[in-house]
């Protein structure tokens, strides 16, 4: 049995697969996409910078204050390090609000996430008689809600012919 050989043509590489990309290129091509929809960016700036102001900028500024005895109101001038940190760890209190959001979550989370699925599913169900009433009957507090908050705001801003 015979091997079969290769032979390589002048000017062909070794290399198999596809054509690598440089890497200036892929930069080059992608601030040009970036630059053509930059009207596209525009209509996303003002959502992402309340975004940085209202959660980001607060979750490292509330991991700065974790090292400082602060009682929340004024500036934090204590620097206590991870003091915090040890006495939390050591209260007993705080293990059992552990313990309790612990038991919450792997309890209740998944007996409330199979109800659902299952109601669900037999509300979805084809076969299921009376299947739009029930939707109707589980939905209606959603809409009635703002409808009703709706009506009272009326009669709260309405004069009633008063000038």
């Amino acid at each position: 049995m015979q091997v079969p050989t290769v032979s390589l043509k002048s000017g062909a590489s070794e290399q198999s697969g596809p054509p690598q990309r440089k890497n200036n290129s892929y930069q080059a091509t992608l601030w040009q996409r970036i630059v053509q929809h930059r009207g596209s960016y525009l209509y996303v700036a003002p959502m992402f910078v309340l975004y940085l102001v209202f959660s980001v900028y607060p979750l490292f500024a509330s991991l700065g204050f974790t090292l400082y005895q602060w009682n929340g109101i004024g500036d934090p001038t204590a620097y206590v390090g991870l003091d915090n940190f040890k006495r939390v760890i050591g209260d007993s209190l705080f293990w059992g609000a552990f313990i309790h959001a612990a038991t919450y979550t792997v309890v209740l989370v998944p007996i409330q996430l199979t109800l659902a699925l299952m109601l669900a599913l037999i509300l979805n169900n084809p076969r299921f008689r009376g299947s739009t009433f029930y939707r109707t009957i589980y939905f209606l507090p959603v809409v009635t809600s703002p409808a009703i908050i709706g009506v009272i705001v009326q009669l709260i801003l309405t004069n009633f012919g008063e000038t």
